[in-house]
């Protein structure tokens, strides 16, 4: 590892690797819910819960491409509200809570940034994850299940080290 010196750093534009992740799965309505006609609303909020380096494998595709060598694993987990309309005499509206997903995603990264090795700047916490869900569908099937298709975007930005 190595050892940055503070005192003649020099941040310049920030380094930003990103992947899009694509989840589709269906979810059961609790007994304690009513039937649902029509769906209003999917609300989705992400956390992430920690992040993890590790090495990969370094190597040469096919193509003749690099491999890059370091992984960043990012562990989330999405809380998911759905609201809709009941199959009720009222038609009465509903929020539901459904069940929490826990999952990973994984951003591959170089070895190196601008000559700093990638370890300093993960253990030195010189980077920061964002978070963006793109797009959220839904729909219902014979009442009781949702199918959720939910399109997230993960951001890692590097602070660039010059001069150290």
């Amino acid at each position: 590892m190595v050892k940055i010196n503070y005192s003649n750093k020099i941040i310049n534009n920030n380094i930003k690797y990103f992947k899009n992740e694509a989840l589709s799965y269906k979810t059961s309505l609790s007994i304690k819910y009513p039937n649902a006609k029509i769906p209003l609303a999917m609300n989705v909020n992400i956390k992430v819960i920690e992040t993890k380096l590790v090495r990969g494998i370094k190597g040469v595709c096919n193509e003749g491409e690099n491999l890059q060598d370091y992984k960043i694993i990012i562990y989330y987990k999405l809380y998911e509200f759905f609201k809709y309309v009941g199959d009720t005499e009222t038609n009465s509206i509903h929020m539901v809570e459904l069940e929490e997903l826990n999952s990973c995603s994984i951003i591959n990264v170089p070895s190196k940034i601008e000559g700093v090795p990638l370890e300093s700047l993960y253990y030195l916490k010189l980077f920061k994850v964002d978070t963006l869900i793109e797009k959220i569908y839904i729909d219902i099937f014979d009442e009781r299940i949702v199918s959720q298709s939910i399109f997230l975007l993960f951001n890692i930005e590097f602070k660039s080290i010059k001069g150290t």
